[in-house]
């Protein structure tokens, strides 16, 4: 509660861009080239070819840089790799990562005044204080740990570099000098020193906006609530059974037509506490009647401005925002060359720069390369010489919205949890703003999350994440990948992931796998909770645990021979994910045009996957005619034949003279647009 008191270029030959693993595996994003034999054996860590040497001793490597500028960063020591790793991220990114630092730590309006100062409060509300952070950081795993501990050392000691010497208004980003000006500075900006805490910072984000869903509890309550309304102003003689039929067809809970990821004969069992559908709880939806229609909004308001306020922050500044990807996996028997095929595309938008970054880290025991976003040192998606993987967003709910009954006169507020009045936590927060004076306001924290927006008589609306304070899982989990060699070692670093992703995977030995990751809540029985509604946040409409993760949805070489995932409905089990009236996880849903081409072909190669690729790209956002064609196109053909057999005027050709032909080609059109139909519906 706050009130104031791409990895798109082409590459060089060689270990470059996200590609072979060995000549087994293809894991692409955007472009794809051949590995060199070199590189599918790994470079051995002395054998470094010539390049920038830094650091000192045991910390120390050598950076090269192909013609489009890529690091390759080798070194006798993890730490030293790490170190560089640090270096060469600072080299290529330093505004960028001062950026991404104050955005997901709120100290923005610090150097761009109050235009930021939404962001700095959302942020301060929704994640974690400085002594929150560095207790994260010594939760983490010793080698995670020294790790972004090196990562630190090398971002601080290029930036020293930088602004010392005869050089530095080279090596100095201009965006400081711009910077500097705008604070009246005597020379540029300079960042202070990076520290680990900065890279968990950073890692909660990342893993919160791109690894979570769910929310819309208070928009589905305003359209429930508006189709009473509406129903009743009509005079309709059962407006509330009648607005609820409405209700359950736009805001479905489970469809179970809806395309997903794991092929059913493969799902995993139902996870225990996830029951099917019943109606609504009875009790929820009496107190929840109470609640006058503009609290709701006002809290809807609330929430979805710091939702676009995050988006609209990370676009104009080019650090982390949240977006979509696609991906699909090919077993060797579906493959022309008999080896698995692994594609991945971040959909990140475009940006200079991109808030996604290239690097590769050769170490002992660890080689491995691909995409990286700023601030973070591992590679998220990527390959080794054995395995390769790649991560779309998962869109299980693993966020709640409570009502809770509170008392805002006590000091510190309280509210009403089984039965006893409960403390807030309260933390009074000051924002430094440039060229005015400190902001102060203040967070309230209850069990169920922080308050979100001012209470009215006596409730207050607060929100829960199913992550909050485990987000270093998915750090460490993520840390790990690179150094995997093998398909049992990946699904242990997947273990560790607690925030909502989708793995698909792919090795040298021609397994391909696809992996659903995070803790998902356990929810009430939803005959007495409705999950599409705000629960009651006394204490009697808790999550009651989290689906374990051998409960979670996966598929390990799969019959069909290949697996696909465009944010899809991970598997068959009730998973419930909050739609929002579109297509997303029903009958129709774009995944399926992917499913269509990999299924269709058992020759595929990395120019299939490319067109692939180019077809599912002009269907995305609010387009979403060409996998709907498919479904639709056999009733329009069928109800042509019935006008034609019953000799209907609509169907005569003296009416309607084209439509006969209209109707043809559409019986015989693949569903691709005809610039690519040439290229893809012959395959």
């Amino acid at each position: 509660m706050r009130w104031r008191v791409s990895l798109s270029r082409r590459t060089a030959g060689g270990p470059r861009g996200i590609i072979a693993v060995g000549s087994a595996v293809a894991a692409v994003t955007a472009v794809l080239v051949p590995m060199s034999a070199s590189a599918a054996a790994g470079l051995a860590v002395g054998s470094a070819p010539a390049g920038q040497r830094i650091g000192h001793g045991a910390i120390s490597a050598v950076i090269t840089r192909d013609r489009y500028g890529v690091p390759s960063v080798y070194s006798k020591s993890l730490a030293g790799m790490w170190f560089g790793s640090g270096w060469a991220q600072a080299q290529d990114r330093m505004a960028q990562l001062e950026l991404t630092r104050r955005a997901v730590e709120g100290t923005l309006s610090q150097i761009f005044g109050p235009s930021q100062l939404g962001q700095d409060e959302t942020v301060r509300t929704f994640f974690y204080t400085t002594a929150e952070l560095r207790a994260q950081y010594r939760s983490l795993p010793p080698a995670t740990r020294r790790a972004i501990t090196e990562f630190s050392r090398g971002i601080n000691a290029y930036e020293q570099f930088a602004f010392t010497g005869a050089n530095a208004q080279q090596r100095v980003p201009v965006e400081f000098f711009a910077l500097g000006n705008a604070l009246g500075l005597t020379g540029p900006y300079r960042p202070a020193p990076w520290r680990p805490i900065d890279t968990v910072a950073v890692g909660n984000y990342l893993a919160r906006e791109f690894g979570g869903g769910g929310g819309s509890e208070l928009q589905n309550l305003s359209f429930l609530t508006y189709l009473d309304a509406e129903l009743t102003a009509k005079s309709d003689a059962h407006p509330a059974r009648d607005a609820e039929a409405i209700f359950n067809d736009a805001r479905w809970i489970d469809d179970t037509t809806a395309p997903t990821t794991v092929p059913s004969r493969h799902a995993v069992a139902a996870a225990a506490g996830i029951p099917d559908a019943g109606s609504a709880g009875v009790r929820q939806l009496a107190v929840l009647s109470k609640i006058s229609r503009s609290q709701v909004r006002a809290a809807e308001r609330v929430l979805a401005a710091d939702r676009r306020r995050i988006l609209a922050t990370g676009i104009s500044l080019k650090v982390l925002a949240h977006g979509g990807s696609d991906a699909f996996a090919v077993a060797p028997r579906r493959s022309a060359d008999h080896h698995a095929l692994l594609w991945g595309a971040p959909q990140e938008g475009f940006g200079t720069p991109s808030v996604d970054g290239e690097e590769y880290l050769h170490g002992p025991g660890y080689d491995a390369g691909g995409m990286y976003i700023a601030g973070e040192p591992f590679i998220l998606i990527g390959r080794n010489a054995n395995v390769a993987w790649t991560t779309t967003s998962e869109e299980t709910v693993d966020q709640r919205i409570y009502a809770m009954q509170v008392n805002f006169a006590a000091n510190p507020p309280t509210y009403l949890f089984d039965g006893t009045w409960r403390k807030m936590q309260v933390l009074t927060e000051h924002i430094p703003v440039a060229g005015g004076a400190p902001t102060t306001f203040t967070v309230y924290r209850t069990i169920d999350g922080p308050v979100i927006a001012p209470p009215q008589d006596g409730t207050a609306f607060t929100i829960r994440f199913a992550s909050w304070g485990h987000e270093t899982g998915s750090l460490a989990g993520f840390s790990q990948l690179g150094g995997d060699t093998s398909l049992r070692q990946f699904g242990r670093s997947m273990s560790m992931v607690t925030t909502l992703h989708n793995f698909l995977y792919a090795d040298q030995k021609g397994n391909i796998a696809y992996f659903g990751d995070g803790l998902v809540p356990t929810e009430p029985s939803f005959a007495k909770v409705d999950p599409r509604l705000p629960a009651l946040g006394d204490g009697t409409e808790q999550w009651t645990g989290f689906v374990p993760w051998r409960d979670m949805p996966r598929s390990i070489n799969p019959r069909q021979g290949y697996l696909d995932n465009w944010n899809t409905k991970p598997s068959s089990q009730a998973f419930y994910q909050q739609n929002s009236g579109d297509e997303y996880w029903g009958t129709i849903y774009r995944s399926s045009l992917i499913s269509d081409m990999l299924r269709s072909s058992r020759t595929i190669d990395i120019r299939y996957l490319q067109r692939v690729e180019h077809a599912i790209g002009t269907i995305d956002n609010g387009d979403n005619t060409r996998p709907a064609a498919p479904y639709f196109i056999p009733f329009i053909v069928r109800a042509y034949r019935h006008l034609r057999a019953a000799h209907d005027p609509i169907a005569s050709p003296a009416t309607h003279p084209d439509l006969a032909a209209a109707v043809a080609r559409l019986r015989h059109w693949n569903g691709v647009a005809r610039s690519e139909e040439r290229r893809v519906g012959k395959e």
